[in-house]
C-alpha cells in the first residue's frame, strides 16, 4: 500500500476511502465506503496507473446529496473518475477532464454548502490546473500555473470561501518560486511564499478575463522560524 486517502460525509457516518497500491502486475487504485458499522466491498480501477510515487488518487463527498466522488490518473492526460450513491454503489469508470499532461497529484475539496467539488492537479509537465465538479458534470479545466516547479509534490491549496458574506468561489494558492511572468491575466509578478486569493465565478482565468478579484493575503515567510 503506497497511499491512503479518506473523506467523511458531513450528513452521515459514512467515510469514503481510496488506496493506491502496486504489485507484480502494476499499480491500481481501490475505493470503498464505510457505512458507520462496516466497509463495503471495494471496487478497483479498470486500468493500470503509471506508478505510486505521487498521490494520484483523491476522494470527496458532496455536501448536499451525500454522493461520493473518486478521481485518479489513468496513464494519459485525462482524469478518470467514479461516483458513488447509497442506492446504487459505485459507477463504472469514466474518462473525465483532460488537463494537458498526465495528472500526477490530485486533490478534491468539497464545498460544505453545495454539491460542488474542486479538483486540483499538478501534472507531469509541472502545470497546476483546477476543474469544478457541480454534482453532475465537470466544468472546463483552468490552468493557473504553467510551471509550478513541482511534478509530484502539492504546490497548491484550495479553500471554499465561508461565512454569510461568501458569494461564489475563491481560490487560494502560494507560488513555489518568484516569477515576473506567471501567465495569469492581470497579474504582473508573484513571489515565493506569498498567499494569493482569486475570486471569480467558475474560476475561468482565461485570456481576455475582465471580471473577478485578486489580492495578496499574507506571506508564509512571516511564520518562518530562524
Amino acid at each position: 500500500l503506497s497511499w491512503l486517502t479518506l473523506a467523511s460525509d458531513p450528513g452521515s457516518d459514512r467515510i469514503v476511502a481510496g488506496a493506491l497500491r502496486s504489485d507484480l502486475l502494476g499499480s491500481t487504485a481501490s475505493f470503498t465506503v464505510w457505512n458507520g458499522s462496516a466497509w463495503a466491498a471495494p471496487v478497483s480501477t479498470s486500468s493500470l496507473l503509471t506508478g505510486t510515487a505521487e498521490r494520484s488518487i483523491a476522494v470527496a463527498f458532496e455536501a448536499d446529496s451525500g454522493h461520493a466522488l473518486a478521481v485518479y490518473e489513468g496513464g494519459d492526460n485525462s482524469v478518470r473518475y467514479r461516483t458513488w450513491t447509497a442506492a446504487g454503489g459505485w459507477s463504472a469508470q469514466v474518462s473525465g477532464p483532460n488537463i494537458g499532461a498526465n495528472p500526477n497529484t490530485l486533490e478534491l475539496v468539497a464545498d460544505p454548502h453545495t454539491d460542488h467539488v474542486m479538483l486540483a492537479t499538478v501534472d507531469s509537465a509541472r502545470d497546476v490546473s483546477f476543474v469544478r465538479w457541480d454534482g453532475e458534470a465537470w466544468g472546463a479545466s483552468a490552468q493557473l500555473s504553467g510551471d509550478s516547479g513541482e511534478s509530484g509534490n502539492r504546490p497548491f491549496a484550495f479553500v471554499w470561501q465561508q461565512g454569510e458574506a461568501a458569494t461564489g468561489t475563491s481560490l487560494w494558492l502560494s507560488p513555489s518560486a518568484d516569477s515576473s511572468t506567471p501567465g495569469w491575466p492581470g497579474v504582473n509578478a508573484v513571489y515565493q511564499g506569498e498567499v494569493l486569493q482569486f475570486g471569480q465565478p467558475g474560476l475561468e482565468f482565461a485570456p481576455g478575463t475582465t471580471a473577478g478579484t485578486f489580492r495578496h493575503v499574507f506571506d508564509l515567510r512571516e511564520f518562518a522560524v530562524d
